[in-house]
Formats: structure tokens, sequence, C-alpha cells
């Protein structure tokens, strides 16, 4: 399980940095950033079942509702 969730979520960074144009060298500021990302899609995934995207589209899933919009002003 985690191994497969793991493949799939750095797979989906390849084409998250594809879509960015960085196809033959990546040039990442800050590895420990990538990394911490990847362990918790991991984890959501493996353990949870939850799965969110590299890049995030800004819009809710469907049903969601927000308790207190006032956290992101």
């Amino acid at each position: 399980m985690v191994h497969s969730q793991t493949t799939r979520i750095v797979l989906d960074l390849f084409d998250a940095w594809k879509s960015e144009g960085m196809t033959d060298i990546v040039t990442v500021s800050n590895m420990a950033d990538v990394t911490f990302e990847l362990a918790l899609q991991v984890i959501a995934a493996a353990g949870f079942g939850y799965n969110f995207a590299w890049k995030d589209d800004g819009r809710l899933p469907e049903g969601h509702t927000m308790v207190c919009p006032c956290f992101f002003r």
C-alpha cells in the first residue's frame, strides 16, 4: 500500500514539474519542503485514503463547507 501510493504521488510530482516546463532538469530551492509534502501525502493516502494534488486549483470539493472563513483573511 505505501509503496504503490508513494509511486503514484512521485509520478504526480513529476507531472506537476513537467507542466511547469521542467522536463530534463529540475531545480528545487528547498528539498526539505518537497520531502515534507511527499511524506504528508503518503501518510494521508496510505493511512487515511485521502488523496490531494501537488498543485491546488483553489476549488473546494463538492459538499465542502467552511466553518469559519475568517481564518483565511
